[in-house]
């Protein structure tokens, strides 16, 4: 058997089977495989699809409708989905003239009024095209980590540990308390205001959390006594959740995620 490699199709040769030149097989290589596609097709002057190689939707299909506010489609698709949709959804909405909002697996349709809020003709925003691309790179980034986060335990149940094979922080160790005060407002600098220290930000707005302590590969978290790591918010997320959601905010959503 002779094994031929071009391109993205395997050639494979079988002696004496008597098949002519070769069989073709279809399996991409790594290199295509890695590639995110965007794709987009223009219907009209109010509407586009936008098909992609990575699953975006997890439900056959779902409409979003100019009828609900930003908020509670962010909620809606947040249930029928995920964050990534809900917030390409959210951020969808709050452009004037959006109408229709079609999520399926691999492809999402955009279509506007034909007249925005001020009754003038809706003309075609590529702010849509970009809003939708990013949600697509989110989802290839998620499927496709490249860093990795792992969440520890401790006898403490107070305290649960972050740590990360990328850097975080630019200081060697630094710990802030809630409620963040105009002086921590310097070290949250130094640990690095638009990495470490944004992340201390969010995660110290978290209901709950009392404390937050950084160094460059690791970050641990403390809640109050009367809270839990488990329970659930009104986003049907948990502290825990929210503390991942804000790594990916931060560091990006290809991040793989293990308990130790």
């Amino acid at each position: 058997m002779v094994v031929i490699e071009c391109g993205s199709v395997l050639h494979v040769e079988i002696a004496g089977f008597g098949f002519g030149n070769s069989i073709l097989m279809m399996m991409r290589n790594r290199r295509k495989i890695m590639k995110l596609i965007f794709n987009v097709r223009v219907h009209h002057a109010l509407g586009r699809t936008f098909s992609t190689n990575v699953e975006i939707g997890k439900q056959n299909i779902s409409l979003y409708t100019s009828h609900g506010s930003a908020r509670s489609l962010h909620l809606e698709a947040l249930r029928d989905h995920d964050r990534i949709v809900a917030e390409m959804v959210q951020e969808l909405r709050q452009i004037d003239g959006v109408d229709h909002i079609f999520v399926e697996p691999y492809e999402v349709a955009i279509y506007l009024k034909e007249k925005d809020s001020f009754g003038r003709r809706t003309l075609w925003n590529e702010k849509i095209d970009q809003i939708v691309k990013k949600a697509f790179q989110a989802r290839y980034d998620e499927l496709h980590p490249r860093k990795r986060l792992v969440i520890e335990t401790y006898p403490n149940d107070r305290l649960r540990g972050f740590a990360t094979n990328f850097e975080i922080s630019n200081t060697r160790y630094e710990t802030f308390q809630r409620p963040l005060r105009i002086s921590s407002l310097e070290y949250l600098r130094k640990v690095g205001i638009d990495g470490g220290g944004e992340f201390v930000r969010i995660v110290m707005q978290i209901p709950g959390v009392t404390q937050v302590s950084i160094q460059p590969y690791e970050a641990r978290v403390e809640i109050a006594n009367a809270f839990s790591w488990t329970e659930l918010d009104d986003n049907h997320m948990s502290i825990v959740d929210n503390v991942v959601e804000a790594f990916k905010k931060v560091f990006g959503n290809n991040i793989a995620i293990s308990n130790k």
